[in-house]
């Protein structure tokens, strides 16, 4: 449901997303899964 959301919410061309899921898929190699919120909001440039 929280992925529908989002995605009804966002605005981002195919190559922005591609981009963030090559960007996901190495930060869940590097820490095995564990990226906390904290950590994806600093990614957005949401928080420093």
């Amino acid at each position: 449901m929280m992925g529908r959301i989002i995605a009804a919410d966002t605005a981002m061309d195919n190559e922005t997303i591609e981009r963030l899921r090559a960007k996901c898929v190495q930060d869940t190699k590097k820490t095995n899964g564990q990226i906390s919120f904290r950590d994806a909001l600093r990614f957005c440039d949401l928080i420093s």
